[in-house]
């Protein structure tokens, strides 16, 4: 359970926050472990689920995406480590399910093509229908983002533009146009606080840089979501990924608990507002409904020019 933000800004930048809460099985503790995987410094993954099997999914991608690169600024497509992203995550669904489901019977993947023919219908249907809905126990969530050469039709050619791809298991968008992406189990609370905001990749870095502190921090009222928090910004330039540094974080804090405050105190003057509006509108049915209540009001009003005398 946790929470991951992203956000492209400025139309060439991309911002990143995420809480440490950490899953390993039916376990969640919160430790000074980044979620941040960092596989270039153009490219970076941020995970929610179980931490061990992204470790281990992860550990692939990296290994295929260094591969690629074969010189110290050459930026693999943020699509490709989507791809391979994609890719290993069912690798590793497909060895799980043939430990759980093929092995027991003594059979493998290769075997199981093989000596079909061999297999019972039954047996071999229900082997078949248990392989196609196997599934890990929990939901594993990822967000691709980076910089490459990747550009719309018609881009300038050396320009660096941003990327944001999703992936909930094995099911991979690019979020591109939508320009903001949450995963974890506060997914929806970070998300509604783009919206809300009328988000958009123009928006400059400061500005958008306190909105995706602020989704952050409003998905905390999940069960499961962390309270530290980690940010991190990539592109533009050579060196893109940098950290956002601990005192700019607990001034965005600052910032956040401000306006919650305001928040409160809109809130609190609505209400009473709105109290003496009820009480108002209470008044009014009253006289309406009780006819001598409504003559001592009519007599109590005086008709322009006239002047009221005590008995």
């Amino acid at each position: 359970m946790t929470v991951c933000v992203a956000a492209i800004c400025e139309g060439t930048r991309l911002i990143g926050a995420s809480d440490r809460m950490l899953t390993a099985g039916d376990i969640q503790f919160e430790r000074q472990q980044t979620k941040v995987w960092q596989l270039t410094p153009h490219l970076a993954v941020m995970i929610a689920g179980d931490a061990s099997i992204h470790t281990e999914i992860l550990r692939c991608v990296e290994l295929d995406v260094l591969a690629q690169v074969e010189e110290p600024h050459r930026m693999v497509p943020v699509r490709e480590a989507a791809r391979l992203y994609r890719h290993h995550l069912r690798e590793a669904l497909i060895a799980r399910a043939e430990d759980a489901l093929l092995k027991p019977v003594g059979l493998d993947r290769q075997t199981f093509v093989s000596r079909q023919q061999e297999l019972n219908a039954d047996v071999l249907a229900r082997l078949t229908n248990d392989l196609l809905n196997y599934r890990f126990t929990d939901p594993l969530e990822a967000i691709i983002l980076g910089i490459d050469m990747d550009g719309p039709q018609g881009a300038v050619p050396g320009l660096r533009y941003p990327h944001l791809y999703v992936a909930y298991d094995s099911d991979v968008k690019c979020e591109d146009a939508t320009g903001f992406a949450a995963i974890g189990i506060g997914r929806s609370h970070a998300q509604s606080q783009f919206m809300f905001a009328g988000y958009e990749r123009r928006w400059k870095f400061p500005k958008a840089l306190l909105l995706a502190h602020s989704a952050k921090k409003r998905a905390e009222v999940s069960p499961g979501v962390g309270k530290a928090t980690d940010m991190f910004s990539i592109g533009p330039g050579d060196s893109p990924f940098f950290a956002i540094a601990e005192h700019v974080i607990e001034e965005l804090g600052k910032n956040y608990e401000e306006m919650q405050e305001n928040i409160r105190r809109a809130s609190a003057q609505a209400d009473q507002r709105m109290k003496m509006f009820d009480e108002e509108i209470a008044k009014k049915v009253e006289r309406a409904n009780n006819p001598t209540a409504q003559a001592i009001s009519s007599k109590d009003q005086l008709t322009p020019g006239e002047t009221k005398h005590d008995p």
